[in-house]
């Protein structure tokens, strides 16, 4: 079974927000601009800095220096004097050129990028805002989170295999988005605790889909202890929704979520749809952007239980608090630590 693709060019939310256009622009100004880049000497001293609190990124980021991990980005400080264009500026886009050319059908941005052999298959990296005149930096913290959302994004788009992660690790994240979609459905439309059960289990297919392919997610959604009732329940929603999306069943998107949910036999969900899911959910991350991108995009939304875990004070938050979330979090830093699927296979 063929899996959806792994790009985040290919989300919706990035695609409404970076064109063509503006891709060709930022590997022209590379192209053109390549005495930008920072040198290993200015790459140490980046490196050097340490948060004021050791926190589950800055710890995730210690071990990723330690793998060298550095060397997929190529990191750039624009001087004032240089004209650059506004794409530079966007920071809730990872710019990995590994993937951004993978979706350029004309070559053309191959063709740019390759006159530059140090950024190619860099994850493009714009420093300039977090840098001091010193070329210390401003936020150690805003740094390190940033690079680790971006190597979470390479990890998804490189892993070769069917299943992104560790189970337990899925397991974990599952948690954290079934239970902060559903409860934001379950609020808003009064919701029983069985009614809001049948709900989370769309949501957790959904996005056990996006880590996987439908056979794994059925078979983990049935394993792994989601809090989604009996094995009986899952069963019915699974059916309900392979009759409702048919051939799309096997490669969800959000809106076939949407769908599934007004589907269930609960007459006042009729209205839930994407536009909905975002309006209620903007404030979960630590911008709007990045918040809509992670509800179908699972790097992002890893990387938010990351900020979470690090005592981020947003939207999340919430969800960790009020859900049994805290008593496997130490668990799930540690698997993520060790995993050999994330930070040692990049």
């Amino acid at each position: 079974m063929d899996l959806r693709s792994r790009n985040i060019f290919d989300t919706l939310m990035v695609r409404t927000t970076v064109n063509q256009v503006l891709m060709q622009e930022l590997t022209t100004f590379i192209a053109q601009n390549r005495t930008c880049r920072l040198g290993q000497g200015e790459v140490r001293t980046l490196l050097s800095g340490r948060s004021l609190a050791a926190t589950v990124i800055s710890s995730l980021f210690t071990r990723a220096v330690q793998l060298h991990k550095e060397e997929l980005f190529g990191f750039v400080r624009i001087p004032t004097t240089t004209p650059a264009p506004e794409i530079v500026t966007f920071n809730h886009v990872t710019f990995d050129l590994k993937q951004m050319v993978a979706v350029d059908e004309t070559g053309g941005l191959l063709r740019v990028i390759s006159t530059v052999p140090e950024f190619v298959n860099k994850i493009f990296y714009n420093v300039t805002p977090m840098l001091r005149q010193s070329g210390e930096l401003i936020d150690t913290g805003a740094f390190q989170s940033q690079m680790m959302r971006d190597l979470l994004v390479r990890s998804y788009y490189d892993t070769k295999s069917v299943v992104w992660l560790t189970p337990s690790l899925l397991r974990y994240l599952c948690r954290f988005y079934n239970m902060s979609m559903s409860a934001t459905v379950g609020s808003v439309y009064n919701l029983t605790f069985p009614e809001q059960q049948t709900v989370a289990t769309v949501f957790s297919l959904y996005f056990l889909q996006c880590v996987s392919n439908a056979d794994s997610a059925e078979a983990m959604i049935k394993t792994a202890k989601l809090g989604l009732g009996s094995p009986d329940q899952i069963q019915s929603v699974i059916s309900l929704l392979k009759d409702v999306l048919a051939e799309r069943y096997a490669m969800m998107s959000l809106d076939d979520v949407c769908l599934g949910i007004t589907k269930l036999g609960i007459a006042r969900l009729e209205t839930v749809n994407r536009r909905f899911l975002y309006t209620r959910q903007r404030s979960v991350g630590p911008d709007v952007m990045t918040s809509m991108l992670a509800l179908e995009y699972p790097p992002y939304w890893c990387y938010l239980v990351l900020l979470v875990l690090s005592g981020r004070k947003m939207g999340l938050l919430s969800t960790f608090k009020r859900n049994d979330l805290t008593r496997d979090a130490q668990a799930f830093v540690d698997d993520l630590m060790k995993s050999q699927s994330f930070l040692p296979s990049l």
